[in-house]
């Protein structure tokens, strides 16, 4: 059966820019950036800092401002698009991997069931040894975990940081305090 086309307005709402849509100044930062990043005599701190550089440079020389900050923003969605879609992809092969991994343990559980059935704990094939042992029994506890001696119990300790927030908004505390550093964020709509 054959998909009817989207209609106006849905076509809008699903449109995201293309990278030739960018323009070709946009394409020329990328290929600066990309050299940069695939640079292997470089550390990720340097790649970082040269990158910026590379961009900074870029956006300060020649045509508008605006129109070049335009199409970085268009780039952006554009990355973030195609982040979207590999991350649908790998949540798609993860499922494939699950469903390979269930269906290989229920094959080696009926294997195992069905060696220990015939008392052929042992065979040998062309492809591969077989050998059925036995496992250590399963732990079983009557009790609790709370209710564990201390020496049999592992303890993580972990910060609340919405509540320290809450509270250093309202006063000072000895050990925490907001960053002096300032940072931004973008938006894109």
């Amino acid at each position: 059966m054959y998909a009817l086309k989207p209609t106006e307005p849905e076509r809008k709402e699903k449109a995201l820019p293309k990278l030739w849509e960018i323009g070709s100044a946009l394409n020329e930062l990328e290929g600066i950036i990309a050299d940069i990043l695939d640079a292997e005599d470089l550390t990720e701190a340097q790649k970082d800092v040269r990158a910026a550089y590379a961009l900074n440079e870029w956006l300060q020389a020649g045509a508008n401002f605006d129109e070049k900050a335009a199409h970085v923003a268009g780039f952006i969605r554009h990355i973030e698009a195609l982040a979207e879609a590999r991350k649908e992809e790998s949540r798609r092969l993860r499922e494939l991997a699950t469903q390979a991994e269930n269906r290989a343990t229920a094959l080696r559980r009926y294997l195992t069931n069905e060696m220990v059935r015939t008392g052929r704990l042992k065979i040998e094939g062309v492809y591969a040894k077989l050998s059925v042992r036995k496992k250590p029994p399963k732990l079983i506890l009557h009790c609790a975990p709370e209710e564990l001696p201390e020496h049999f119990v592992r303890i993580t300790c972990e910060p609340c940081l919405t509540e320290i927030r809450k509270v250093l908004k309202e006063s000072e505390l000895p050990w925490a305090s907001f960053s002096s550093e300032v940072e931004f964020s973008l938006q894109i709509r």
